[in-house]
């Protein structure tokens, strides 16, 4: 009948989805049957014993319990099937005043009304033909979507492989996680070695402080002691030198002594330099005679004594300076 092709859902709920979902994904319409809303009657039983090959649909139609209704309901409770046509015909027509849809295995379909359909069996093989190549299709697809799932996996061989490289690979770093624990043990006894040694150094630091600081207090104390002590010492060289500072132009004598200080050192580095000099010029005339040219070896000559004479200028200097200190 016209519910053939309906789908059995369990309320109108979900009814509902479906159709919302067929709107969405714009999918042709199609008929729901809410098992729990349908109003349907169960068979009469004087039906299953008419006769001849005559049965009920419901009775020859294979369904799951759940769906009864649904099946009732579509198939109609009092629906008989039979065999041939005239079979059909007399039991619809030959029930008194009460008619009887009434399905042949011909294909033919006489309703209550009277009214007769079909004749033969194309269109109902069509639709059983119909629901077998869905089935079919189906079939292939979840064959399909099976292969494609096995070409995904990886062969033994490689998934062996890879477990015995994670296997090598937590065996490496299970050693390395001891290596890691040693260490962390061995840092953590240097560290507390260290802080006990930290804390003994400060005691000690502690017990010395006030040492350091009794030495310091002392050393302050010596140092003023020295400056007190050098006061006295430079007054009383004051006193005894104050009439030698006069007259050498000082304030006092450890002016002139570092006064005399820098010309004994400006002497040294003068002797130095004119030593340096004659060096080089004797060297040169010793070069010039070996040249025997009489010009640059008089000249050379002349340089020597007058840069001996300097020397012996600033020697004599240096000689009266160091009298007069003593």
């Amino acid at each position: 009948g016209k519910d053939a092709d309906a789908v059995v859902v369990d309320d109108a709920a979900t009814a509902k989805e479906c159709v919302r979902y067929l709107k969405e994904q714009r999918i042709a319409p199609m008929t729901f049957l809410p098992v729990n809303q349908l109003k349907v009657f169960e068979p009469d039983e004087r039906l299953r014993h008419l006769g001849g090959t005559s049965k009920l649909c419901v009775d020859v139609v294979s369904f799951d319990e759940s769906v009864k209704r649904a099946m009732i309901y579509a198939m109609g409770g009092d629906t008989l099937v039979c065999d041939t046509h005239e079979e059909a015909k007399r039991h619809s027509f030959g029930a008194g005043d009460r008619r009887l849809k009434v399905v042949s295995l011909d294909g033919t379909m006489i309703k209550k009304s009277g009214e007769m359909t079909g004749g033969n069996s194309g269109s109902l093989e069509a639709k059983a033909s119909r629901f077998d190549a869905e089935e079919i299709e189906q079939l292939r697809a979840d064959r399909q979507a099976a292969e494609e799932s096995l070409a995904k996996i990886k062969p033994v061989a490689a998934l062996i492989a890879e477990e015995q490289e994670s296997a090598a690979r937590l065996a490496r770093l299970e050693k390395d996680l001891q290596y890691a624990a040693v260490d962390r043990k061995m840092c953590a006894e240097k560290i507390e070695k260290l802080t006990k040694d930290a804390a003994n150094i400060k005691r000690e630091l502690d017990a010395t402080f006030p040492e350091l600081k009794a030495a310091e207090k002392a050393c302050e104390k010596a140092a003023a002691a020295v400056e007190a002590v050098e006061a006295k010492i430079h007054a009383a060289e004051d006193a005894v030198y104050a009439e030698f500072s006069a007259s050498v132009g000082v304030a006092n004598i450890r002016e002139y002594e570092e006064n005399n200080l820098a010309m004994l050192q400006l002497g040294a580095e003068e002797r130095a330099r004119f030593t340096t000099q004659r060096a080089k010029l004797t060297e040169q005339l010793n070069y010039e005679r070996s040249r025997d040219t009489e010009g640059p070896r008089a000249r050379a000559a002349a340089d020597i004594e007058r840069f001996e004479k300097d020397l012996e200028r600033l020697l004599a200097e240096a000689e009266k300076a160091k009298a007069e200190a003593e």
